[in-house]
This record gives C-alpha cells, sequence and structure tokens, in this order.
C-alpha cells in the first residue's frame, strides 16, 4: 500500500510554527513565507532561515533548521545555499540533537518551536546572521565536508 505525500503533511505546523517564532522574526525585520510542505522560510536581504520538519517521519514528525545565504535553500547550480543547524551545534550540547525532538500534535510543536527559539535561535543563529562573513564561512565549510568545493 503506498502512501499519498499530502497524507504525510503536518496541517498545523504553519499556524503552530507562526505563533512561536513570527513575531521574533519579524521584530528583526526578516519577511516570512511558506515552503511547499508548510515550514516557514524566514529571509532578511541575503540571510535565510527555514524552519521546517520533516514529512516522511509522520506520524512523529521531526524538526529541520536550516540556516544559509541566498533566496532559497540551494543555489543555481543546486548546491546547498545554507548548513543544517546541527552541524552548526556543540557536539556535547543536548540541542544538537533536535532532530529527535518529536511531536504529533499541536502541544507538542508548541512546546518544541518554544525550545527551538529559546535554545537554538536566539544563542545561535541570531549571532550567526548578524555576522554575515562568518555565517557564509560556516557555509562553505559544511559545503566542503560533504564533498561540494567551491561555491558556484
Amino acid at each position: 500500500m503506498t502512501t499519498n505525500r499530502k497524507q504525510l503533511l503536518c496541517p498545523f505546523f504553519p499556524k503552530i510554527s507562526k505563533k512561536v517564532l513570527g513575531d521574533f522574526f519579524q521584530q528583526r525585520g526578516f519577511q516570512t513565507h511558506e515552503t511547499r510542505v508548510g515550514g516557514l522560510f524566514f529571509q532578511k536581504g541575503d540571510v535565510f532561515v527555514e524552519v521546517s520538519y520533516d514529512p516522511e517521519t509522520y506520524p512523529s514528525y521531526s524538526p529541520t533548521l536550516i540556516i544559509g545565504i541566498g533566496k532559497d535553500k540551494f543555489d543555481k547550480s543546486g548546491a546547498p545555499a545554507g548548513v543544517p543547524v546541527w552541524y552548526l551545534l556543540p557536539d556535547d550540547s543536548d540541542v544538537r540533537r533536535y532532530s529527535f525532538w518529536r511531536f504529533k500534535s499541536e502541544q507538542d510543536l508548541e512546546k518544541i518551536m518554544d525550545k527551538i527559539l529559546n535554545q537554538i535561535v536566539k544563542l545561535y543563529l541570531e549571532p550567526l546572521w548578524e555576522n554575515v562573513a562568518l555565517l557564509k564561512s560556516k557555509v562553505s565549510n559544511f559545503k566542503a565536508s560533504i564533498g561540494i568545493l567551491n561555491d558556484h
């Protein structure tokens, strides 16, 4: 039996994520739009933060976070324009395992988004988007680590 991809989507993700994260990003000058799976893509100048989830983990969803440079999470060549946030977090930090913070309900998601905002976005991502040169360096380091050697 096959599952229709639409059945894997989380219908409450955009509403709850905007409720928890929307004002924070808006107050810092970010514009917001939804991704095709209902994640949130925050854009300010050339910096973006994507907060989403992995539909393939249905029914117990796993959050995803990417920060990068550009207007999309992939550049014109199809290479990543960003870096998964776990790559940036300290190895010994509990927050590095955010992708294991699973949610099935609106209440679970609200708690997880609050943790993401207060334990990841404010502490690790905001300082990084304020230092675009450092962010570019982190993206380049990530690309090199996965075998993409130049930024074309």
